[in-house]
């Protein structure tokens, strides 16, 4: 635990000032009622709302109004139920504020997921250092992505749920399929494909990441003959697609109902962003792969090895880069053909 004591210092350091607005809020300001909801428009409290009915034990159909509520959750996700099963269990329910019980679970969350990172690029490059930078950056420097340098607003990590759940699951995913590539173990190969198929489960286009990724390793591997990785991507892929094809099948259905077409059209358009984001993704490729090919660069050099090597790494850096964008189109185009096929809807 040791030899890891940078990340949680720095771990614990960052999930405070992602939480501080909710802890310093009550003692700063004059207004405060006791209901301490981070700022994130809308969507906290949509969020809140879709907690405390699961806490009160209904189903996620309407959280909006009274009617409707025990009918199916158009998003097709349980992490409120999950998470606030403890608390009905114990008979708690009536006792527990909500918003109180969310600001923990996102304390606890965050920490998790900063940890999660921050092994995840441990296992691919073997330094701590460059590890906590990475898992630092990513959970506190996102904001970078649109072109902000510094804060304007709260970091996305403190809004209630999202998107530290999804991400805790696709990095747990990330951190066992890392585990298997270097080990060849049953064990992480089968921990892989569970959580593959939990992510239908978690957030309505988590899987889509995953299943591109392991799109990317299976054509990179396919290229290099390598068939024992080859059938083992195979087996996660189809495994996963197994346990979460029953969610998947059960929203395409669902889709199919007149009366949801206008609400999954504008749940939908988070897909048309791409060409919103396409200018500013191409920036962070092209610094993303001069980081590479710095660090590739500077490894071959400790190692002795000739220039030849250092850009056949970097040529295959590119070559996965590639092959993951395509493929996450891919699998965007098809969501869309099927969705038009099946429901008629539009997300132009």
């Amino acid at each position: 635990m040791r030899e890891h004591s940078l990340i949680i210092i720095l771990g614990l350091l960052l999930t405070l000032l992602i939480e501080a607005p909710l802890l310093v809020f009550p003692f700063v300001s004059k207004n405060y009622q006791g209901i301490n909801i981070p700022h994130f428009s809308t969507d906290s409290h949509f969020y809140l709302s879709r907690a405390k009915e699961a806490l009160e034990g209904r189903k996620l159909g309407n959280v909006f109004l009274r009617e409707g509520k025990n009918e199916q959750d158009a998003f097709f996700m349980y992490n409120e139920r999950v998470l606030t099963a403890p608390i009905r269990f114990l008979g708690l329910a009536d006792r527990i504020n909500v918003v109180i019980l969310y600001n923990i679970y996102n304390f606890i969350g965050v920490f998790i997921l900063i940890l999660l990172a921050y092994f995840f690029v441990w296992q691919l490059s073997g330094n701590k250092l460059l590890s906590a930078v990475a898992a630092v950056f990513a959970i506190g420097g996102y904001h970078i992505v649109y072109r902000q340098f510094f804060y304007n607003d709260f970091n996305i990590y403190g809004r209630p749920m999202y998107p530290y759940i999804s991400s805790l699951a696709f990095f747990a995913y990330l951190n066992f399929l890392a585990l298997w590539l270097k080990t060849q173990r049953f064990a992480y190969k089968a921990l892989s494909a569970t959580f593959l198929g939990l992510l239908f489960y978690i957030y309505v286009f988590a899987w889509t990441f995953a299943l591109a990724l392991n799109g990317a390793l299976f054509l990179i591997y396919f290229w290099k003959r390598d068939w024992v990785f080859v059938r083992s991507i195979i087996f996660i892929s189809v495994i996963g697609l197994l346990l979460g094809v029953y969610n998947l099948i059960r929203i395409f259905f669902f889709i199919q109902v007149d009366y949801m077409s206008k609400g999954w059209s504008q749940t939908l358009e988070i897909l048309s962003y791409q060409n919103k984001l396409f200018v500013i993704t191409s920036y962070i490729v092209l610094f993303v792969l001069l980081l590479i090919y710095l660090f590739t660069y500077l490894s071959k050099i400790k190692k002795n090895t000739t220039y030849k090597s250092t850009i056949q790494s970097f040529t295959y850096s590119i070559l996965g880069l590639m092959i993951f964008w395509l493929i996450v189109l891919m699998i965007k185009v098809l969501f869309y053909i099927i969705l038009w096929v099946t429901v008629g809807i539009s997300v132009d």
